[in-house]
């Protein structure tokens, strides 16, 4: 994988054929490591200077990042009434590896994720298939992201519900257009639901923070948080503060970032709040 995107981002970065030839060089030392340590790779299996790669299900380009759409042709022809919670189970698992795409997972699966919960019985009824049938044409359509730029700056847009948060990481394109790279949804815990609002919209920023650290810490441009909850704007005041919101400052030093305050209407996770 990380070759794969090493090679994605050089080609993105570099095009034509200075790209092309560092690529070269890149795969050359790479198969003559392996043949140092004693790997060896069927060739039947091997392709290179391939415009786009197929990579566990999701098609990726040095521009985008879609579902493969042979995957997601066979969605089609999934069952839209579900016997028990084992299938149920089994039908998340599958639809949850697609979630990056989906803008807003956790709410829209939040009947079939109830379904699964200790304790509530089993009865599959007509707004469980809407939400099943929604899900899967989602994924039919062959959702697209674009790939991401370790150069660009990020932006991350957050957004909480009474019992899910949710986020989108996106970047500007070289004509200043903001495109959605990943998409980030979670169901609130039982205590966490009865966070109020303030504290709710403050973890949606700790959560999808934590989820893209790996992309986020240590960037040189700032990181652009966007949010519609104002207040979050003042939490560095300790007067202004909880100890549920306290035991994260140490966490938020690790990351170069502003926040934002944007109108509900602007928000492209607000869709969360009804």
């Amino acid at each position: 994988m990380n070759l794969i995107s090493l090679t994605i981002w050089i080609i993105a970065t570099l095009g034509g054929e200075e790209g092309l030839a560092l690529h070269q060089k890149i795969t050359h030392a790479f198969l003559d490591l392996l043949q140092e340590c004693s790997y060896f790779l069927k060739l039947g299996k091997c392709e290179f200077e391939q415009p786009s790669v197929e990579f566990l299900g999701w098609l990726v380009t040095k521009e985008e990042v879609a579902v493969d759409s042979s995957k997601a042709a066979g969605l089609a022809k999934w069952p839209r009434r579900l016997r028990n919670v084992k299938e149920v189970r089994r039908t998340l698992g599958i639809l949850g590896y697609q979630c990056p795409f989906i803008k807003g997972y956790a709410q829209l699966a939040r009947p079939l994720m109830e379904l699964t919960q200790k304790g509530v019985p089993f009865h599959w009824e007509e707004q469980h298939m809407q939400a099943l049938d929604h899900l899967i044409n989602l994924i039919i359509a062959v959702p697209v992201l674009k790939c991401l730029d370790l150069e660009k700056q990020y932006f991350l847009e957050v957004d909480a519900s009474s019992f899910a948060l949710g986020a989108v990481l996106s970047q500007k394109d070289k004509k200043g257009h903001q495109c959605d790279v990943a998409y980030f949804s979670k169901a609130l815990t039982p205590p966490e639901c009865n966070y109020d609002i303030w504290d709710r919209e403050f973890l949606a920023i700790i959560v999808a923070l934590r989820h893209w650290r790996h992309l986020l810490i240590g960037t040189q441009d700032p990181v652009i948080i966007l949010t519609d909850h104002a207040n979050l704007l003042y939490y560095r005041h300790p007067q202004k503060i909880n100890c549920q919101v306290a035991r994260y400052i140490n966490f938020l030093k690790d990351f170069n970032y502003q926040l934002k305050h944007i109108p509900g209407a602007q928000n492209h996770m607000d869709a969360l709040s009804y």
